[in-house]
């Protein structure tokens, strides 16, 4: 709101009004001019939903602060680049970084509390850029203790819902999730473990960092002590039966993370692909051969987020074959016109929005990819038939495109999106 903006403006204009105080270590950078200003930024950025806050350089005099709200990068003040360096500096501080170097990159994380006493954990980002100054990105990372979210709440269906709780069902197996940095993979984990839960199973989990407790498990958060890799392995000596992994990053990690479903252990975890198809070929090029892959993986998730249309301000886009076409180019129109996609009516956002929403769209909702690996998908990768899995897949409108369109010609997106 006003008020709140006015604060910020207030607290960033007086970074650069004296000499700012030294900051002996990284639990004293709040009471400095930059680091109030900084809690100001970071407050403001969660009252507005935003996942990421970016400081960069536009000119030798001028920089910005940008928030990255339901997936748009949105600028929010224009600072001096004298301010620009000590929030940096203080970022830096904050993170555990070095500040006697401008021309490095580097990577840290802080742990604190926003103004409603809700813990958060921002992962820092600094590369040096032009005009002598850092470029910073914070990711925010929210503690969802006591309100994890529900499938249904990310915009599962349910009989994409169905088709994961008949993969978590095994004992043993591997179940993945898929999609791009900022997708809501883990968002997804948490939701998948929560709604899975048994009482008569012992859950372990591998995180880095942990974003949301979990009091059904014991989680273990990745240290400069404790890789993925190396965790796991002591993860197997501890008697689980449900293991979540962050994320599968390396052949190391791929190689136990498949020991571990091969021995009757059910593993969750993550990787970077475009699609469901995708994680099986990323799979052999972490050394998970074939057969292996046939026979541990139980379950596929590959995930986007759109954004959902307010329902109080959208307006009609229209329907017809060169609307649908006009979005989906590379999607034949014989298939559109199987699928009946030409026959409805689409919904676009309202240019203004409204008071309930953010320029016609309020929040986001997954576009899922959900392939329950039965007898006859585990055959194809048996074969190693990955133009057959893909035809597999289409042919019971298990793909992304079928997801996204479903959610808009229900109105809840729209085909911009």
């Amino acid at each position: 709101d006003e008020e709140t903006d006015s604060r910020v403006r207030e607290l960033l204009d007086a970074v650069v009004s004296g000499s700012d105080e030294e900051v002996s270590s990284s639990d004293d950078w709040t009471q400095t001019r930059a680091g109030r200003a900084l809690m100001a930024i970071i407050n403001e950025a969660i009252a507005q939903n935003a996942t990421d806050i970016h400081i960069r350089a536009y000119s030798e005099a001028e920089s910005g602060i940008h928030y990255r709200v339901d997936g748009d990068f949105q600028r929010r003040h224009v600072i001096p680049g004298e301010t620009h360096k000590r929030l940096a500096g203080v970022c830096k501080t904050a993170a555990g970084l070095n500040t006697t170097t401008t021309v490095e990159a580097q990577d840290g994380s802080v742990k604190l509390h926003d103004r409603s006493g809700n813990s958060i954990t921002l992962r820092v980002s600094v590369i040096p850029t032009l005009y002598n100054r850092e470029r910073v990105v914070m990711r925010i990372l929210r503690s969802t203790t006591g309100r994890l979210l529900r499938l249904n709440d990310l915009g599962y269906y349910p009989d994409e819902r169905d088709e994961i709780m008949k993969g978590m069902a095994y004992s043993a197996g591997m179940v993945l999730i898929t999609g791009p940095t900022g997708s809501g993979k883990n968002t997804t984990m948490y939701a998948i473990l929560r709604e899975t839960y048994q009482s008569s199973r012992v859950y372990l989990t591998l995180e880095d960092p942990i974003e949301a407790v979990l009091e059904f498990a014991d989680q273990v958060e990745v240290s400069p002590h404790i890789s993925f890799a190396k965790g796991l392995r002591n993860f197997l000596r501890q008697d689980p039966d449900v293991i979540m992994v962050g994320e599968i990053r390396d052949e190391e990690t791929a190689e136990v993370a498949s020991h571990a479903a091969m021995t009757g252990h059910l593993l969750i975890s993550t990787l970077h692909t475009n699609n469901a198809r995708d994680t099986l070929l990323r799979l052999e090029e972490l050394g998970v051969s074939k057969l292996t892959c046939a026979q541990v993986v139980n379950l596929l998730v590959a995930q986007r987020l759109v954004k959902r249309l307010c329902p109080r301000c959208r307006e009609v886009e229209g329907s017809g074959m060169d609307l649908v076409r006009r979005y989906l180019p590379a999607v034949s129109p014989e298939l559109i016109e199987a699928r009946g996609y030409h026959e409805q009516t689409f919904y676009r956002a309202h240019p203004q929005g409204c008071s309930e929403c953010n320029r016609g769209y309020v929040g986001r909702m997954a576009v899922p990819e959900v392939v329950f690996i039965d007898g006859e998908f585990k055959n194809l990768i048996m074969d190693w038939d990955m133009v057959g899995f893909g035809d597999l897949m289409l042919k019971r409108r298990l793909d992304m495109t079928h997801a996204a369109m479903r959610r808009a010609m229900e109105g809840l997106t729209s085909l911009s999106e």
